[in-house]
């Protein structure tokens, strides 16, 4: 399985959607353990990841590596929300060869 399919499978494991983050309730938990499994897969040195945006993997690495400032970042449930959702939409354009 390519890396993008397993990153795409983490979402539709957890059931979320684009949607799912503008709403934001009732999902915190999921998107919680979302972003833990995420983060552990950016950590994978290949080709996928290494083309990723700085800012998806400096993001994720730095939030798994323990930086504080990712940390900080991170901790918030409404800032993690959006940043899934942004690299979710980016999973979507790459796939279609649009990113």
């Amino acid at each position: 399985m390519q890396p993008i399919e397993r990153y795409l499978k983490l979402f539709d494991w957890y059931g979320l959607n684009a949607e799912d983050f503008y709403r934001r309730e009732g999902i915190e938990e999921k998107t919680a353990q979302l972003f833990e499994q995420i983060a552990g897969l950016m950590m994978a040195d290949n080709p996928f990841n290494r083309s990723l945006p700085w800012q998806f993997l400096h993001g994720f690495r730095g939030y798994k590596e323990g930086e504080g400032s990712s940390l900080n970042l991170f901790n918030d449930t409404d800032r993690r929300a959006f940043f899934l959702s942004d690299f979710l939409d980016y999973l979507h354009l790459k796939q279609r060869g649009l990113a």
